[in-house]
């Protein structure tokens, strides 16, 4: 007769498949991971290498690609076959890829002098991950740069529970302005005085036509840096500009005054004051964004404003020179517009001859100066805001909280130490 298994010898056999499981799966997951991992590296390799060879193309042809473009500016010029960005930024320059954020598959792909940092992304649980570290001991600190799957940024402080970061770019809002039917202005003739406009409630280059922007979802663009000029000055880009807050006409009082242009007392008591909040056009937007963060990583405590005057000097802007940029160097429409600068000494500067240098004092990274934004400092009541430039001009003289042609959003993002 034949004999079967026994209670005790099926339980064993169940025990014993049990603890091979438990041994094999993870080992199938990590060769997975690992094979998953592989694959985006090497499509984020060949996606770069096919940037570099498309625009070297181009530069033999007379047209030089430089500066930030997106995953959508490229897709034209870029013939690959295989798995491609779906969306992200890099940064061209001699026509090399010097740094960029990707999204490839489920994958961030974040690459910085060379190297590739991945970063698996499941919505919910998506990690701050440090991949500049300056100074090489694992800890988040002043100028290093934290992702959060493509949304990267640069520690600009902090302290025993809080890391306070400065969006790498600008945000995906505001406007971007037509002149004459093209996107980029050149220098042929001055343009118009700006003009308060009452649909707007802000004040705009006359003839220009601004077309707003109504992103799905609010996130870092590295095309709109508010206004842009190119590397001879020559000619400019505004994309992603918006005023700070609203006006009624070209003197309007701002939110955080009186009547008699005092400052209100939730304020402070004196100037330069820090006067972001809810009265900004800038607040929802950071809202949102801040809104995403908290989506994509499942933390609700981070939170997010607008940087200040006295980070931007820490940061290494000089107030003197109005200036973050350490030098200048001249350019042939510097000297056809009589461009001039104040140097570090605060003497008036003019450009006589290409390739001349002017010192100007300030001390900042490059990443400080590398868009045209707002910051939440004001210096009076009449309207002075402080504000980065992207050529480097740390300024606040008659900049007006209704400038709707000059500057974009790029957010401070405080999370918790990690």
């Amino acid at each position: 007769m034949k004999k079967g298994f026994t209670l005790i010898e099926l339980l064993a056999v169940i025990l014993i498949l049990g603890i091979i499981a438990l041994i094999a799966i993870p080992t199938v997951n990590n060769i997975i991971n690992e094979a998953e991992e592989s694959a985006a590296r090497r499509n984020a390799e060949q996606y770069i290498n096919a940037v570099e060879q498309a625009v070297t193309i181009q530069d033999m042809k007379g047209n030089t690609i430089i500066g930030a473009k997106s995953v959508e500016d490229l897709k034209d010029l870029v013939k690959l076959k295989g798995t491609l960005p779906s969306t992200g930024n890099i940064v061209i320059e001699d026509n090399e890829v010097i740094a960029c954020n990707l999204k490839i598959g489920d994958y961030a792909v974040v690459c910085n002098e060379g190297e590739l940092v991945l970063n698996k992304s499941v919505k919910g649980n998506i990690a701050p991950q440090l991949v500049v570290d300056n100074n090489h001991n694992g800890q988040a600190d002043m100028n290093d740069k934290i992702c959060i799957d493509t949304e990267c940024f640069y520690v600009i402080s902090r302290n025993s529970s809080k890391i306070r970061m400065l969006a790498e770019w600008n945000l995906n809002v505001g406007y971007d302005m037509l002149y004459e039917g093209k996107d980029t202005i050149e220098f042929d003739a001055p343009l118009e005085k700006p003009a308060f406009d009452s649909t707007l409630k802000a004040l705009v280059i006359p003839n220009a036509t601004y077309a707003k922007l109504n992103p799905s979802v609010v996130k870092q663009d590295s095309t709109r840096r508010g206004l842009v000029e190119n590397r001879d000055r020559m000619n400019v880009q505004v994309k992603g500009v918006i005023a700070f807050a609203p006006a009624t006409s070209y003197d309007d009082t701002p939110y955080w005054t009186d009547s008699n242009r005092v400052l209100l007392s939730k304020y402070g008591s004196s100037y330069p004051a820090y006067i972001y909040d809810s009265g900004s056009n800038l607040y929802p937007y950071i809202n949102s964004y801040v809104e995403n963060l908290k989506s994509m990583t499942g933390n609700q405590n981070i939170t997010g404003n607008l940087i200040t005057k006295d980070e931007l000097v820490t940061l290494g802007c000089n107030v003197n020179s109005y200036n973050c940029a350490q030098s200048y160097t001249c350019t042939e429409g510097d000297l056809l517009y009589g461009y001039s600068l104040i140097d570090a000494n605060n003497n008036n500067q003019t450009c006589t001859e290409v390739g001349q240098k002017i010192m100007l004092g300030g001390t900042a990274e490059n990443y400080v100066y590398q868009t045209s934004y707002w910051t939440g400092t004001v210096d009076n009541g009449f309207q002075d805001m402080w504000t980065i430039e992207s050529q480097g001009i740390f300024f606040s003289h008659v900049i007006r909280f209704s400038d709707g042609f000059n500057y974009g959003v790029r957010p401070v993002i405080e999370i918790p130490v990690f």
